[in-house]
């Protein structure tokens, strides 16, 4: 009899242990996609993956910046392009517009020393849907290479990298046209021959536009904040150094990185400053600001 007992009390143990995993696991799956209300700041903070581009990613990191068109993952997004220095145009603004003026300082046809030189362009469709160029200089031919593959709402065949590679430095320069409602980015002939040896007609290569009326930023802007309270993956930060307009507080994402209270982060962002209190902001990077000596 007391051997049954005792059976029958490790069976009972057992089971409730199974029942307590089972539910645990369910709490953790939910965890990854629920919504924090927080004074009533509402944020999603979906658990960061191991092979998202743009967080503190630990396996298969991807250098996006330095990656050629054809290595970076589909999942690369507009805020990753402002964050790895690219030339971005989004609707309200454009980032890191030193770049490309540096660019085209160093790779104009009048030039006092034209240079090679890269940059690579980021901007969307209507729809919104990121387009990707890489434009750069050899010292003999500007080579364009236009990155189509991420462009949902065109047909299959159509989502490719094209390479325009015939843009020789004798009859080429790059410009900046402003027009009545915008500025394009052109690559324009500067000689009277537009047709080469073998019959092939020039023209002029238009790239990208944004509005004349966007915000123009040299680097995309940021600030340092003080960490004031970690919970899960978002945390209140209190602006600290070129904050203005940001009020006395904020709650961002932590973007998967492991910050404690009192730290002091460097933050990235569009610009963009709703009016709400607090206020909000769309962050394209937060990092743990350290000085070296």
């Amino acid at each position: 009899m007391k051997n049954k007992i005792l059976i029958g009390i490790v069976i009972f143990i057992a089971l409730a242990v199974a029942v307590g995993l089972v539910v645990l696991s369910l709490r953790g799956f939910k965890n990854d996609e629920k919504v924090a209300n927080y004074n009533g700041v509402e944020t999603n903070y979906n658990t960061v993956k191991n092979n998202e581009v743009g967080n503190n990613v630990t396996e298969n990191q991807i250098d996006t910046k330095n990656a050629s068109l054809e290595e970076l993952p589909q999942s690369y997004t507009i805020e990753q392009a402002i964050k790895d220095g690219s030339f971005t145009i989004m609707p309200h603004a454009v980032y890191n517009k030193e770049y490309l003026d540096d660019f085209i300082e160093k790779t104009k046809y009048d030039a006092k020393n034209r240079v090679a030189s890269s940059i690579r362009i980021a901007t969307t469709t209507i729809e919104g849907q990121l387009i990707l160029y890489d434009l750069s200089f050899d010292g003999e031919n500007y080579i364009l290479k236009r990155d189509l593959t991420r462009d949902e709402y065109s047909a299959n065949e159509d989502r490719i990298i094209e390479t325009n590679s015939d843009i020789p430095e004798n009859i080429y320069t790059i410009n900046l046209k402003q027009s009545e409602n915008s500025v394009n980015l052109e690559l324009d002939l500067v000689a009277e021959i537009n047709q080469n040896d073998n019959g092939k007609n020039y023209e002029d290569i238009f790239i990208v536009s944004y509005p004349s009326n966007a915000t123009i930023y040299p680097v995309a802007p940021e600030f340092r904040a003080e960490v004031l309270e970690v919970l899960d993956n978002v945390m209140w930060i209190k602006p600290i150094e070129n904050g203005e307009g940001l009020g006395d507080k904020l709650l961002i994402n932590t973007q998967g990185k492991d910050f404690k209270v009192g730290d002091t982060v460097r933050v990235i962002y569009t610009g963009l400053i709703r009016d709400t209190y607090p206020a909000q902001i769309d962050v394209i990077s937060v990092e743990k600001f350290e000085i070296y000596n």
